[in-house]
């Protein structure tokens, strides 16, 4: 199926990280005027019966989610001096600038760490370690002051239980996620690229191709050859 979301505030990226997790063969296109930072609104509140749906449907997200919001079960009524109270409705909120970094990534995929999906406070420098340790430094203000944020989860599956599904991700056969492997390193600093050297490749089809004329050239020759000598034994 072909899905094209208009929007990428929240509702728009849940949607379609669930559709896509529903059946990795869908086609989701999500289209946003504003800039990924851009938010509107202070906040979203879930009820305890969302957060449920949440929790059935996508546990990883529903993970991060609770572990950044504010939860209460009373609401307090202030009128002319005197409090009243109305407890058991559940309720938890969050922001909605938050909740975007929660949902989401380039390629709408959740990056996970030691419990759930990683979550980044804005206007932030991010460095990650060599054992996957995610630490920020605020851009502006102290500059000294350094925070961990979350820590990647390394993984090393036995490639025989890997298998390749129809949106090009390998995942285990069982379905079951990876276990972390502390022995596995980041190599911060790099990005992963293709095998082939361009330049080289270029080069060497240039070079193919010149030879291929050559050759071409000399048959010519060797045709013309033949002819003028048959031409001779003709006329002697």
């Amino acid at each position: 199926m072909r899905i094209v979301c208009l929007g990428g505030g929240p509702a728009g990226l849940y949607f379609s990280i669930l559709m896509k997790q529903a059946n990795p063969a869908h086609d989701v296109s999500v289209y946003e005027r504003s800039k990924p930072d851009d938010t509107f609104g202070w906040g979203i509140v879930f009820s305890d019966a969302t957060l449920d749906n949440l929790a059935r449907a996508d546990p990883q997200t529903h993970a991060a989610i609770t572990r950044n919001f504010h939860h209460w079960n009373d609401c307090h009524i202030h009128f002319k001096g005197r409090r009243i109270t109305s407890g058991g409705h559940g309720f938890c909120g969050i922001s909605r600038k938050k909740l975007n970094g929660i949902l989401q990534t380039r390629t709408g995929l959740p990056v996970i760490g030691s419990g759930g999906p990683v979550t980044l406070p804005p206007d932030v420098e991010v460095a990650v370690g060599t054992d996957g340790t995610i630490s920020t430094v605020p851009r502006t203000g102290a500059r000294n002051s350094t925070s961990t944020v979350d820590q990647l989860k390394l993984v090393n599956p036995p490639e025989a239980e890997l298998v390749r599904g129809g949106d090009g991700y390998f995942r285990l056969a069982g379905g079951n996620p990876a276990p972390a492997d502390p022995a596995v390193r980041v190599a911060s600093g790099y990005l992963e690229g293709s095998n082939v050297n361009v330049v080289e490749q270029m080069v060497t089809m240039i070079s193919l191709a010149r030879h291929y004329e050559t050759q071409t050239k000399l048959l010519s020759v060797a045709q013309e050859m033949d002819r003028s000598a048959a031409q001779l034994v003709a006329k002697s």
